[in-house]
C-alpha cells in the first residue's frame, strides 16, 4: 500500500516484505526511512488523522488497529479484537466524533 498526502509531505507505505514494515519518505524520494518495524506481519491499509498529526495502520494477520505519530513514536493499539484481515479503512470526523471505518477480507457469521 503506497499513500502520499500533501498535507504532511510525506508518502507513507507498508511492506510485507522480511522484515514487514512502515516506512516514509519526502515527496520527492529523500529521507526514506523506516518508522515501524517491531511487531508487525502483514501491515495493511494507511490512513492519516491530519487534525491530530497521527498515521494509523491496519496488520491483517495480527488482526489489529494501531496508531502512532507521523515519526512512528508513541504507538498504540486502538482495536485489537474481532478484527480478521483489516485491509483498508479510514478515519473520518473530528475529535472527539471520530470514526475508523474499515474492510475485512474474511468476514465470518457468529
Amino acid at each position: 500500500m503506497l499513500y502520499s498526502f500533501s498535507f504532511s509531505r510525506w508518502i507513507y507505505w507498508t511492506d510485507w516484505g522480511t522484515p514487514p514494515k512502515i516506512e516514509r519518505a519526502a515527496m520527492d524520494g529523500s529521507s526514506r526511512r523506516v518508522i515501524i518495524s517491531d511487531s508487525l506481519v502483514w501491515p495493511n491499509g494507511i490512513a492519516l488523522d491530519f487534525e491530530l498529526s497521527k498515521l494509523y495502520w491496519a496488520d491483517a494477520k495480527l488482526d489489529k488497529i494501531e496508531m502512532a505519530n507521523y515519526d512512528g513514536s508513541d504507538r498504540r493499539v486502538v482495536v485489537e479484537s474481532h478484527m480478521p484481515h483489516v485491509f483498508g479503512f479510514d478515519v473520518l470526523g473530528k475529535i472527539p466524533e471520530s470514526f475508523i471505518y474499515f474492510k475485512q477480507r474474511y468476514c465470518t457469521n457468529a
